[in-house]
C-alpha cells in the first residue's frame, strides 16, 4: 500500500500579484515559464556570488502560485526576496493552512518529484485533507530515507551559504537551467558549467560498519590523500563529496576509500551522469 508522509520541516508560501511569475523568472536557478505545464518544478535561489542560499519546490494549482519551502528558513526567504521586488507587484504570505506531503509511490492525484522519479510523488494539501489521506495511504516516515537510500542530497542540512550547487550536482537533479537567461547568481554558475570548473560531485556510498556517528565534513581519504568529505549516513547508507578527479577510479567495481577506520564503498547515483 502507498505511503505518505507529511514533510513537517516544510511550509508553504503564497506568491501573489500580476508581476509574480516574472518576478520569479529573475530570481529562480530554473525556468519557471514551465511551471504551467508541469505543475510543479524544483530550483535553488543564489546570492550574486551563485552560492547557495535557499531550495524550493514551486507549484501551480487552481490557479496559486505556491512555494514549498524550508520552514526554519520561511522567514528568511521572504525578506530575501523582498530585497529584489523594487516597484514589483508581488506579494509573499505564509499560509499556515496548508502542508506539503511526499508519497512513496508515483500517484496520479499528486505531481512526480521533479528531482528524479524514483523519490516517488510531492504534493501540498489543506490540513483538513490529511484524514482523509489516512484512510487511502499508509501514514509512515519513509522520505529521508529515501532520499538517502537515492543518494540526493537535502540540500538545507548537507548546503552552507558557502555552497556552490554545481559542486553538489544540482544541475542534474533537475534543479538549473542552461537556457532560461539571467536571473541572479547566473554569470559564475553557467562559467562553471561552461568552462568545466566543477571540482566535486555526490556520490553513494555503502559500508559493513554504521555510518550514523559520522561527522559531517569529516574527511574522506583514498590512497592517504583527501578527496572529499562526507555529507549523511544512517546505517549502512550514506552520501559523500568527492573530487570530480577521482570519478573514473569509482568506475572500478573494487573501489573503495576511507573515512576515519571504516571502509566504504562507492557507487554513482542511478541519476547520475558523468558527462553531466
Amino acid at each position: 500500500m502507498t505511503k505518505f508522509e507529511v514533510l513537517k520541516n516544510r511550509s508553504v508560501i503564497k506568491i501573489e500579484g500580476k508581476d509574480s511569475f516574472d518576478f520569479l523568472q529573475g530570481i529562480l536557478t530554473n525556468d519557471i515559464r514551465n511551471l504551467k505545464q508541469t505543475g510543479i518544478l524544483y530550483s535553488l535561489i543564489l546570492s550574486p556570488q551563485g552560492k547557495f542560499q535557499f531550495e524550493v519546490f514551486l507549484f501551480f494549482k487552481d490557479g496559486n502560485l505556491l512555494i514549498d519551502c524550508f520552514s526554519d528558513l520561511k522567514t528568511d526567504l521572504i525578506e530575501y526576496l523582498s530585497k529584489f521586488k523594487l516597484r514589483s507587484d508581488v506579494g509573499f504570505i505564509i499560509d499556515e493552512n496548508l502542508s506539503v506531503i511526499a508519497l512513496d509511490q508515483l500517484d496520479n492525484e499528486y505531481d512526480v518529484d521533479p528531482r528524479f522519479k524514483s523519490v516517488g510523488s510531492r504534493g501540498i494539501i489543506q490540513n483538513n485533507k490529511i484524514e482523509d489521506l489516512r484512510t487511502r495511504y499508509n501514514e509512515e516516515e519513509f522520505y529521508k530515507a529515501r532520499l538517502l537510500s537515492l543518494a540526493i542530497p537535502d540540500c538545507h542540512y548537507v548546503m552552507s551559504s558557502r555552497s556552490f550547487p554545481l559542486n553538489y550536482s544540482m544541475d542534474q537533479l533537475n534543479a538549473i537551467s542552461f537556457t532560461k537567461g539571467c536571473y541572479i547568481g547566473q554569470e559564475l554558475t553557467a562559467r562553471m558549467k561552461h568552462r568545466n570548473m566543477i571540482k566535486r560531485g555526490v556520490i553513494a556510498v555503502t559500508s559493513n560498519k554504521q555510518l550514523d556517528k559520522i561527522n559531517q565534513e569529516d574527511r574522506v581519504l583514498f590512497d592517504g590523500k583527501v578527496v572529499g568529505e562526507f555529507l549523511v549516513g544512517k546505517g549502512y547508507t550514506g552520501i559523500c563529496l568527492l573530487d570530480c578527479e577521482i570519478f573514473n577510479a569509482i568506475n572500478n567495481t573494487n573501489f573503495t576509500f576511507r573515512i576515519q577506520d571504516i571502509t566504504l564503498k562507492a557507487n554513482f547515483p542511478e541519476w547520475f551522469s558523468i558527462a553531466g
